[in-house]
Order: structure tokens, then C-alpha cells, then sequence
């Protein structure tokens, strides 16, 4: 099971830096390799003409001098946070070298919505069954 029902709850799970509260992801990607970057705590939605629309969570870069979080090509990277899948990458929004959005679709919505009734006995963890 996923452990969070929303991205606020994921981002509710405070890490205090330099006085205020952020939540930081790391993810491996094949073009920027490993990267750490700032979890937005709200769900954006993408309004679409069909029965499904579409959630993403928005990641910021580490800092300003950090560089984009990610970049073409990291496509479908995993978004992990304190060993909790966060998001599966899915996009960005332009190329830019100091500040730039990455979206990823939320691993609860993935993981619930679209894997789980797709393949019911699927799990995440490696945990034995206690019988």
C-alpha cells in the first residue's frame, strides 16, 4: 500500500531548514543523474476532454544555484522522499539553467487509481506474509 492519499500529506511531513519547513526529494534521472529538489505541497490539476484528467505534483529545484531538477529525458523517474515513493516524473516546464518546475504524477493516485485495479496482487514492499 502507499502510505499518503494526497501531496499534502506528503509535504505535511516537515524537514525544518534555515527556519522555515520544506520537503526535499531526491530522484535518479538518465540525463541529470541525482538530484535533490523542493516538493511543492499543493496538487496541480490539468483539465483535459476526457474521463480522466490529469494530477501532478510540483517540484522545484534545491536552490537557485542548483540548476532545473530535471531535464528531458528523465522522463518516468522515481521521486522518493525519506524511502516513501513520492511521484513518477512526467514533465517540466522549459529549459532554463537557474529555476525551472518538474511534475510528477502523485505514486498514491498512480498506485491506487491506475496500478491497483490494473494488478490487484501487486506490492510494493519485498514484506513476508506472517502465514
Amino acid at each position: 500500500t502507499v502510505k499518503y492519499n494526497t501531496i499534502y500529506q506528503v509535504y505535511n511531513t516537515w524537514i525544518p531548514t534555515k527556519g522555515d519547513t520544506v520537503r526535499y526529494v531526491i530522484k535518479r534521472g538518465l540525463t541529470t543523474r541525482t538530484t535533490i529538489g523542493r516538493l511543492n505541497g499543493f496538487e496541480s490539476h490539468q483539465r483535459r476532454f476526457s474521463v480522466h484528467g490529469n494530477l501532478e505534483a510540483a517540484i522545484y529545484p534545491y536552490d537557485n544555484n542548483s540548476g532545473p531538477f530535471s531535464r528531458g529525458g528523465d522522463s518516468g523517474s522515481l521521486i522518493e522522499a525519506l524511502a516513501e515513493f513520492v511521484a513518477l516524473l512526467t514533465g517540466g516546464t522549459g529549459s532554463t539553467e537557474s529555476s525551472d518546475i518538474t511534475y510528477g504524477t502523485p505514486m498514491y493516485w498512480l498506485w491506487n487509481d491506475v496500478i491497483k485495479p490494473q494488478f490487484p496482487g501487486a506490492n510494493l514492499y519485498f514484506d513476508i506474509p506472517d502465514n
